[in-house]
């Protein structure tokens, strides 16, 4: 009897879970295939702006038991605390040890603060699902402090960063900030959103019109965007930028990440950018039977959803082909539509062809999108449901606690 080939996905982010489910599809019964995450959900990072504004967290947060309860993939939740590239061996925090034939990392990203003095020790930040949820329930519990009171000070709500991130929460808080208003019994008037970008334009990355033009529209919703604005300092009632001192307790973290540290924790050589040198296959340039996909593979176009399903999609098949002798293939950077929601009901849209779209139309683009993205991972009717369950609901209702018992860990 042929003995089964052991594979090992650390990491259950896009490029784990897609690898995972490759990896079934190709070898199902010829390899031993466990997945190992610190979570045993499997979280969706774009809906996670909606969460903050009492968004349900079905429509960001989905069991991994759920997504692999018709394969052969053993879920495993446990934490890698040591990784051996030479003995082909990994050690989880539970003390289980894990040896396989091949593996694929895919462990995400993490903040990156660049030094500023406070910001790791004061700011919320949406890495996860329950940081999400913290912000949410800290943005609560702030106004109904004020509103118990009677105190009519500026509620601030500053959020640092004009990239994506930065973006979609600002517009959608500048949105939520009047039904929380009026749920707190305080005036419109009283809280405040504040976008805060170093560069001169948010959204660096497109063209400077198009920058402009999201501007505007944040602007119209009600959020002050700071331009040019530097943060040089965090405290717990307040931060300094460009010398000057806004006094808040709610800040907001989405200026920038970097690859994993346990990547170069864990020897691999890494790239200036901390990720992790990889040949055109995705194999580690430290052990062709290790693959990296994902955030910390340096290649081009990581750093986004789907270039890491193309990639751990792309490790798993080449593992099959190196099972098999057949040829790896290459990995080729795919164009992908730019999709940037602000506000209600409202996004900016650009295709592959350069080609833009705006408003309504835009939105709606973006929800078919996201049904596309929820259909490779459940079921017709699960996957309709989840992006039905947008609608809003209160963030210290029984519900919330329901996912507090599941996502607390």
């Amino acid at each position: 009897m042929i003995q089964k080939q052991k594979i090992l996905i650390i990491g259950a982010g896009f490029a784990g879970v897609f690898a995972a489910k490759k990896l079934d599809e190709l070898l199902s019964d010829q390899a031993e295939i466990t997945l190992v995450s610190n979570s045993p959900h499997f979280e969706f990072h774009a809906n996670f702006y909606r969460v903050v504004a009492d968004r349900s967290p079905m429509q960001a947060c989905f069991p991994l038991s759920q997504i692999f309860k018709e394969t052969n993939v053993n879920i495993v939740t446990d934490t890698i605390i040591n990784f051996n590239l030479k003995n082909n061996v990994a050690q989880g925090l539970d003390q289980s040890t894990y040896h396989f034939d091949y593996a694929i990392l895919g462990l995400g990203s993490q903040n990156a603060f660049f030094g500023i003095k406070g910001v790791s020790n004061y700011s919320h930040s949406l890495r996860n699902i329950n940081e999400a949820l913290k912000l949410s329930r800290h943005i609560h519990d702030t106004l109904q402090e004020k509103s118990d009171t009677n105190d009519k000070s500026l509620t601030e709500i500053v959020i640092i960063g004009g990239g994506p991130t930065g973006v979609e929460l600002s517009g959608e808080l500048a949105v939520h900030s009047k039904k929380l208003a009026k749920l707190h019994d305080i005036p419109e008037q009283n809280i405040k959103v504040r976008l805060i970008e170093a560069l001169d334009r948010i959204l660096a990355f497109l063209d400077p019109k198009e920058s402009e033009f999201i501007k505007k529209h944040l602007e119209h919703l009600g959020v002050d965007v700071e331009l040019n604005s530097k943060v040089s300092e965090e405290i717990k009632t307040g931060l300094t930028v460009n010398n000057k001192v806004i006094k808040t307790t709610t800040v907001v973290w989405t200026s920038g990440v970097k690859a994993s540290s346990r990547y170069q924790d864990w020897g691999f050589t890494v790239a200036k950018n901390g990720r992790a040198a990889v040949n055109k296959s995705l194999q580690s340039s430290n052990n062709p039977k290790i693959y990296i996909a994902g955030d910390g593979a340096d290649v081009q176009g990581t750093g986004t959803a789907w270039p890491a399903i193309d990639q751990g999609e792309l490790a798993a098949t080449n593992i099959y082909n190196s099972i098999q002798k057949n040829p790896q293939l290459e990995y080729i950077a795919k164009k992908y539509p730019t999709i940037i929601p602000v506000g209600s009901n409202w996004a900016f849209v650009k295709l592959e062809n350069g080609t833009t779209i705006s408003g309504k139309k835009a939105w709606v683009f973006r929800q078919w999108h996201i049904l596309q993205f929820y259909l490779k991972i459940l079921p017709i009717s699960e996957a309709v449901a989840a992006l039905k369950s947008g609608g809003e609901i209160c963030s210290v209702c029984q519900k919330y606690n329901h996912y507090d018992n599941h996502l607390e860990r």
